[in-house]
């Protein structure tokens, strides 16, 4: 069910990345994945684009029920797929991002390398969430996104971010495989610009 949901935002991700959408030059997502500076803009002429087909950069929210709204920003270039969620912000906050089994309304975040073909068994993800539910790492801190701005009047928000996740090996039977190793994602930083058919 998890890795259903997973997907699914995945590819509404991919979808809303897709559409054509007027947009700030400025908007941009970057970090540092184990060291290694991923800048990924979402104008693409901006960016360094080696591998055809797998950029996409989309801001956007989800609502989990009627009383929580989520907001996401979920970027894909050459492969490497970045993907962050936190409540809907009024003014500058912090959220920390715990391991939980539950994430619905509250932060989060994944990184993967994209398979070369849909449906490709045994791809690696890294999650900050307890995947298999194990009760001796259930909420545990594993990171915050900093929110250092958010205008709704001039329809910016602007934050940073890290975080470390934990890799399983996720097969087409949506069967989870923990394989201890463990990415670190520093120096997070992003910035959007949103146009006025989105209403927050």
């Amino acid at each position: 069910m998890k890795s259903k949901i997973c997907l699914l935002l995945f590819i509404i991700a991919l979808f809303v990345g897709c559409q054509k959408e007027t947009f700030s030059p400025n908007n941009y997502l970057k970090a540092d994945i184990d060291g290694e500076q991923i800048v990924v803009y979402q104008d693409n002429r901006l960016n360094i684009d080696t591998i055809p087909n797998t950029f996409s950069f989309s801001f956007g929210q989800s609502f989990t029920d009627n009383a929580d709204t989520c907001l996401f920003l979920s970027v894909c270039l050459n492969r490497q797929s970045l993907y962050i969620s936190f409540p809907k912000p009024t003014t500058k906050m912090t959220y920390t991002i715990y391991r939980k089994s539950n994430v619905v309304g509250q932060s989060s975040a994944y990184y993967s390398i994209v398979p070369n073909n849909a449906g490709e068994n045994g791809h690696e993800t890294f999650y900050t969430q307890n995947m298999l539910q194990n009760d001796s790492i259930e909420g545990q801190p594993v990171g915050e996104i900093i929110i250092e701005r958010m205008d709704i009047k001039n329809r910016i928000i602007k934050g940073n971010f890290s975080f470390s996740s934990y890799s399983y090996e996720v097969s087409s039977s949506e069967t989870f495989i923990p394989t201890n190793k463990t990415i670190s994602i520093t120096n997070g930083e992003f910035y959007y610009q949103w146009d006025e058919s989105m209403n927050l």
